[in-house]
């Protein structure tokens, strides 16, 4: 599939995962680190990702409600650093490229 054969929901998953993206970076920057985690969306539509983006996604699906609602705020905060959420980002950022390129073919 080309990228002129993208759907509306696949082009629409495109859009909001770009937007978590920088809502994401823009938590990390205002020092809101545990809010990064929870920002970044997980919906994966396309083949089975690398065994590292796999687990990436399914780390991040995993923590992304108890760091939007956890049970110890300071905890949360000491979990999901500035550096740890750098990282986060990083990976994500990759992931949705992985799921970029894979519609593109």
């Amino acid at each position: 599939m080309g990228k002129q054969d993208l759907t509306d929901r696949t082009k629409e998953w495109l859009k909001q995962a770009h937007y978590d993206l920088e809502t994401a970076e823009a938590m990390q920057a205002s020092g809101r680190y545990v809010y990064v985690v929870s920002v970044l969306l997980t919906r994966l539509e396309s083949d089975r990702p690398p065994e590292s983006v796999g687990r990436f996604i399914f780390r991040l699906s995993e923590a992304s409600i108890p760091a939007r609602y956890p049970d110890d705020l300071a905890k949360a905060q000491l979990e999901y650093s500035q550096a740890a959420t750098a990282e986060i980002i990083e990976k994500a950022r990759e992931a949705v490229t992985w799921i970029e390129n894979q519609l593109s073919k």
